[in-house]
């Protein structure tokens, strides 16, 4: 999907159309690429998560296939206030690094003393090799809507690279 932005908003690089799009659609993985951006293969592949959910081979899939197309290492990157991960997390954590074994990646920790969004364009204004976010769009309950960060629609609206979403399949 192609972007325009908000018109006469220098700041913000994805439309409102765009982020609608994104949080509608569900059942498949959807490209965002902002309208000034030119193509280029991306060196690195920005993989943000927080380890709560434990990837299958069929969420991975597109990420995978985009990532061997253009030979891409895949940087996986954790956003939190410490690098302490509670069990479960950890559980994930190898679980996806078992996924992704046969591709060139990475882990990593970004601190996110800022939100969580400011934290992911900070990193990736640091890192120049990324070319391209990647994240999985879940569906959140009523109560995590009131007090969670909305992380993708922050992300899309400053995004000066492709955003690449994935639906969490049940």
């Amino acid at each position: 999907m192609g972007t325009k932005g908000a018109s006469g908003v220098k700041s913000i690089f994805m439309g409102s159309n765009t982020v609608s799009v994104i949080k509608n659609i569900d059942f498949c993985p959807l490209i965002a690429v902002p309208e000034e951006y030119t193509f280029s293969v991306p060196t690195e592949i920005l993989f943000s998560t927080d380890f709560r959910h434990e990837y299958s081979e069929i969420e991975l899939e597109p990420l995978i296939t985009l990532a061997k197309l253009w030979n891409s290492k895949i940087l996986v990157v954790h956003f939190g206030l410490t690098d302490a991960l509670d069990e479960p997390q950890q559980k994930a954590k190898e679980i996806l690094k078992n996924r992704l074994v046969d591709l060139s990646h990475s882990m990593a920790q970004g601190y996110a003393d800022i939100s969580v969004a400011d934290a992911i364009n900070e990193y990736i204004a640091k890192h120049r090799a990324i070319g391209m976010v990647a994240m999985m769009n879940r569906k959140h309950g009523f109560f995590e809507k009131l007090t969670r960060e909305p992380i993708i629609k922050r992300v899309a609206f400053r995004s000066e690279i492709p955003l690449f979403i994935y639906p969490k399949l049940e």
